[in-house]
Protein backbone atom coordinates (compact mmCIF):
# COMPACT_ATOMS: atom_id res chain seq x y z
CA UNK A 1 0.00 0.00 0.00
CA UNK A 2 1.29 3.65 -0.81
CA UNK A 3 -0.04 6.62 0.68
CA UNK A 4 0.65 10.23 -1.08
CA UNK A 5 -0.49 13.66 -0.35
CA UNK A 6 -2.99 13.53 -3.48
CA UNK A 7 -6.60 13.98 -1.20
CA UNK A 8 -4.56 17.74 -0.38
CA UNK A 9 -4.05 18.41 -4.11
CA UNK A 10 -7.02 17.05 -5.05
CA UNK A 11 -9.10 18.85 -2.59
CA UNK A 12 -7.45 21.93 -3.08
CA UNK A 13 -8.27 21.33 -6.93
CA UNK A 14 -11.67 20.38 -6.36
CA UNK A 15 -12.23 23.95 -4.59
CA UNK A 16 -10.11 26.08 -7.38
CA UNK A 17 -12.52 24.50 -9.78
CA UNK A 18 -15.53 25.57 -7.97
CA UNK A 19 -14.05 29.29 -6.89
CA UNK A 20 -13.51 29.76 -10.77
CA UNK A 21 -17.65 28.48 -11.27
CA UNK A 22 -18.59 31.04 -8.82
CA UNK A 23 -16.90 33.88 -10.67
CA UNK A 24 -17.42 32.58 -13.91
CA UNK A 25 -21.24 32.70 -12.81
CA UNK A 26 -21.08 36.17 -11.61
CA UNK A 27 -19.10 37.43 -14.36
CA UNK A 28 -22.13 36.42 -16.75
CA UNK A 29 -24.87 37.76 -14.10
CA UNK A 30 -22.88 41.20 -14.16
CA UNK A 31 -22.63 41.36 -18.05
CA UNK A 32 -26.24 40.96 -18.08
CA UNK A 33 -26.90 44.14 -16.13
CA UNK A 34 -26.72 47.78 -16.08
CA UNK A 35 -24.16 49.85 -15.01
CA UNK A 36 -24.92 50.93 -11.05
CA UNK A 37 -26.62 47.64 -10.12
CA UNK A 38 -24.84 44.92 -8.05
CA UNK A 39 -24.05 41.38 -8.13
CA UNK A 40 -23.34 39.75 -4.70
CA UNK A 41 -22.70 35.89 -3.62
CA UNK A 42 -25.22 35.63 -0.84
CA UNK A 43 -23.52 32.43 0.12
CA UNK A 44 -23.20 28.67 -1.15
CA UNK A 45 -24.49 28.95 -5.11
CA UNK A 46 -27.39 31.82 -3.85
CA UNK A 47 -26.35 35.49 -5.85
CA UNK A 48 -27.90 38.52 -4.65
CA UNK A 49 -28.70 41.18 -7.40
CA UNK A 50 -29.47 44.96 -6.75
CA UNK A 51 -30.87 47.00 -9.39
CA UNK A 52 -32.19 50.43 -8.26
CA UNK A 53 -34.47 52.85 -9.87
CA UNK A 54 -36.39 50.19 -11.61
CA UNK A 55 -38.93 52.59 -13.21
CA UNK A 56 -41.90 49.64 -13.64
CA UNK A 57 -42.59 46.06 -12.64
CA UNK A 58 -41.73 44.73 -15.89
CA UNK A 59 -37.83 46.12 -16.19
CA UNK A 60 -37.34 43.42 -13.23
CA UNK A 61 -38.99 40.64 -15.59
CA UNK A 62 -37.27 41.76 -18.71
CA UNK A 63 -33.76 41.50 -16.82
CA UNK A 64 -34.83 38.15 -15.16
CA UNK A 65 -35.49 36.39 -18.73
CA UNK A 66 -32.08 38.00 -20.34
CA UNK A 67 -30.42 36.18 -17.82
CA UNK A 68 -32.31 33.06 -17.98
CA UNK A 69 -31.46 32.93 -21.25
CA UNK A 70 -27.58 33.67 -21.13
CA UNK A 71 -27.37 31.22 -18.92
CA UNK A 72 -28.39 28.66 -21.42
CA UNK A 73 -25.01 29.03 -23.00
CA UNK A 74 -22.46 26.42 -21.05
CA UNK A 75 -19.95 27.02 -19.21
CA UNK A 76 -16.04 25.73 -20.24
CA UNK A 77 -14.40 24.41 -16.92
CA UNK A 78 -11.10 22.79 -17.78
CA UNK A 79 -12.36 19.99 -20.06
CA UNK A 80 -15.69 20.25 -18.85
CA UNK A 81 -18.91 21.69 -19.79
CA UNK A 82 -21.34 22.71 -16.94
CA UNK A 83 -24.72 24.09 -17.63
CA UNK A 84 -26.17 26.31 -14.77
CA UNK A 85 -29.95 26.65 -14.50
CA UNK A 86 -31.61 29.69 -12.92
CA UNK A 87 -34.46 30.39 -9.99
CA UNK A 88 -34.56 33.60 -9.88
CA UNK A 89 -36.70 34.87 -6.75
CA UNK A 90 -37.91 38.95 -7.43
CA UNK A 91 -39.50 41.04 -4.82
CA UNK A 92 -39.61 44.97 -5.29
CA UNK A 93 -38.88 47.87 -3.09
CA UNK A 94 -41.56 48.87 -1.37
CA UNK A 95 -44.03 46.56 -2.37
CA UNK A 96 -42.74 43.67 -1.36
CA UNK A 97 -41.01 45.10 1.77
CA UNK A 98 -39.26 48.06 3.12
CA UNK A 99 -36.56 46.72 4.87
CA UNK A 100 -33.68 44.32 3.57
CA UNK A 101 -34.79 41.74 6.40
CA UNK A 102 -38.80 41.62 4.38
CA UNK A 103 -37.28 42.11 0.78
CA UNK A 104 -34.97 39.38 1.65
CA UNK A 105 -37.49 37.19 2.29
CA UNK A 106 -39.58 37.77 0.10
CA UNK A 107 -37.17 37.38 -2.51
CA UNK A 108 -36.25 33.92 -0.78
CA UNK A 109 -40.16 32.71 -1.46
CA UNK A 110 -40.44 33.82 -4.93
CA UNK A 111 -36.87 32.02 -5.69
CA UNK A 112 -38.23 28.50 -4.00
CA UNK A 113 -41.59 29.14 -6.22
CA UNK A 114 -39.36 29.19 -9.15
CA UNK A 115 -37.18 26.02 -8.22
CA UNK A 116 -40.54 24.11 -7.44
CA UNK A 117 -42.11 25.44 -11.18
CA UNK A 118 -38.76 23.35 -12.50
CA UNK A 119 -36.22 26.02 -12.31
CA UNK A 120 -34.61 28.01 -15.11
CA UNK A 121 -37.78 30.23 -14.55
CA UNK A 122 -38.10 33.64 -12.23
CA UNK A 123 -41.46 34.14 -10.22
CA UNK A 124 -42.15 37.46 -8.48
CA UNK A 125 -43.48 36.76 -4.48
CA UNK A 126 -47.53 36.51 -4.84
CA UNK A 127 -48.89 40.13 -3.49
CA UNK A 128 -51.21 38.53 -1.71
CA UNK A 129 -48.81 36.72 0.66
CA UNK A 130 -46.44 39.89 1.16
CA UNK A 131 -49.15 42.00 1.86
CA UNK A 132 -50.76 39.32 4.31
CA UNK A 133 -47.24 38.69 6.57
CA UNK A 134 -47.20 40.65 9.74
CA UNK A 135 -45.97 44.47 9.25
CA UNK A 136 -42.24 45.14 9.27
CA UNK A 137 -40.17 46.39 12.44
CA UNK A 138 -37.15 47.63 10.68
CA UNK A 139 -33.97 48.17 13.22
Amino acid sequence: MISTNLRKLMTYMAMMRVIFSLKAVAERLSSELRKGDTVARFGGDEFLLILPDLEVIKNSIHIAQKIIDSFRAPFFIDTHQLVVTMSIGIAIYPEDGICEGGLLKNADSAMYQAKHAGRNCYRLIMRTKAKSASPEICP
